[in-house]
C-alpha cells in the first residue's frame, strides 16, 4: 500500500496501514475501509470507474497517536470525494483529484 498528497508521498502510507473492502449488504454496495484508528463503512455506487462513498461513518475510535488520527481524517476526507480506480499488475489505485492510495491484496 502507498498513498499520496499532492504528489508527496504519505509517510504513513504503508503495507497494511489502511484496508479497503467493498461488500454487498441487502443488495446495497458498502465500503470499507480499516485504518489505523477505526473503521470507516458507507454507501457506495460504481459508475463506470468512478467510485463514490456516501454517508461514511466512523466506527469505534481508539486513536493513540496523532499520526493515526491524521492518517484517519485524511482518508475520511479522501473518501468524500469521487474516486477514479484503476487496476495495473495487480495494484488497485484509487485517485481523487491531486491525492492517491494503492492497494495491492493481503
Amino acid at each position: 500500500m502507498s498513498g499520496t498528497a499532492n504528489d508527496e508521498d504519505l509517510p504513513w502510507a504503508t503495507s497494511g496501514s489502511v484496508k479497503a473492502s467493498l461488500m454487498s449488504v441487502d443488495g446495497q454496495l458498502m465500503i470499507g475501509v480499516d485504518t489505523e484508528c477505526a473503521p470507516l463503512s458507507g454507501l457506495a455506487t460504481i459508475t463506470g470507474n468512478t467510485l463514490t462513498a456516501k454517508d461514511i461513518a466512523t466506527g469505534a475510535s481508539g486513536c493513540t497517536d496523532a499520526n493515526a488520527g491524521e492518517q484517519h481524517l485524511w482518508v475520511m476526507d479522501f473518501l468524500k470525494r469521487p474516486i477514479e480506480m484503476t487496476f495495473s499488475q495487480g495494484t488497485l489505485i484509487w485517485k481523487g483529484g491531486a491525492n492517491s492510495l494503492s492497494f495491492q491484496p493481503d
